[in-house]
């Protein structure tokens, strides 16, 4: 057997062990990961598609809007990892807040015609995101060991790319359907965001360990910063952000006149 072949036998050899994991909570937690990413895909990519070509607002604005909710992710994060693990919030009620959140803006883009109030959605968005994905990340960890944490990690990838691909896809096929009625769209959305949140509620258990010491957040920042290969990390991860925001929400104007 060559190489090429022993390599490609032990990357499906891993995979099916991802599959094998024998965790319920990795799985639950994977169904609301991909329902949580439909809607965000489904948002992001047709937010430029919506607001440029049917409701007529300037791509530099749309765009604005949408910088607008990456800065406000940034603060997301921040607040949704000091609530994930403080003692009153912890992981489950971050994440319904997230959902909640997620829920509102769907609504609130539904109606939208003018800038003002896409910017406010794109404000609310990105703290719904960023309070998501430093929850959800912890909720994985909590519930997993460290010999199969990166094998759940790696059904929550695909979890996530899948939900991404349905978002943005049946986001298309929608659109036909309902004859380019943007608030059908996002009113579809707000379902999914919706799902999420009943999972949450009932299938997704607190997993923040009631003995966990909730250490000063400050002190916690100021030692990440210090760490050189953490620091090397973040900036190879803006690169890779920056990459996926160009593909999903600007591109497809210059690829399209009409949604």
């Amino acid at each position: 057997m060559n190489p090429e072949e022993n390599a490609s036998l032990t990357q499906s050899r891993s995979l099916w062990s991802s599959l094998q994991l024998a965790n319920s909570q990795v799985w639950i937690q994977a169904a609301g990961r991909s329902l949580s990413q439909i809607g965000a895909g489904l948002i992001y990519f047709y937010i430029p598609l919506v607001f440029v070509n049917q409701v007529g607002l300037s791509a530099t604005s749309v765009g604005f809007s949408l910088g607008l909710s990456s800065l406000t992710g940034v603060l997301g994060h921040l607040l949704g990892g000091i609530l994930a693990d403080s003692p009153r919030f912890g992981r489950k009620t971050t994440l319904s807040l997230s959902a909640t959140l997620s829920v509102a803006v769907s609504l609130l883009l539904a109606v939208a015609q003018t800038l003002p109030m896409l910017t406010i959605a794109c404000l609310l968005l990105g703290i719904s995101i960023g309070f998501y994905w430093t929850a959800a990340d912890a909720a994985v960890m909590d519930v997993t060991t460290l010999e199969e944490r990166h094998q759940a990690f790696a059904v929550m990838s695909v979890a996530e790319n899948l939900g991404n691909g349905i978002g943005i896809l049946g986001g298309g096929l929608l659109l036909a359907l309902v004859h380019q009625n943007h608030l059908a769209l996002f009113v579809g959305c707000s379902f999914f965001f919706l799902a999420f949140l009943g999972l949450t509620q009932f299938a997704i258990p607190e997993t923040r360990s009631p003995n966990s010491t909730h250490e000063n957040t400050t002190t916690g920042i100021l030692t990440a910063l210090r760490d050189r290969l953490l620091i090397t990390f973040v900036l190879a991860n803006v690169l890779f952000t920056t990459y996926i925001a160009i593909v999903t929400s600007t591109i497809p104007l210059y690829f399209t006149t009409e949604v």
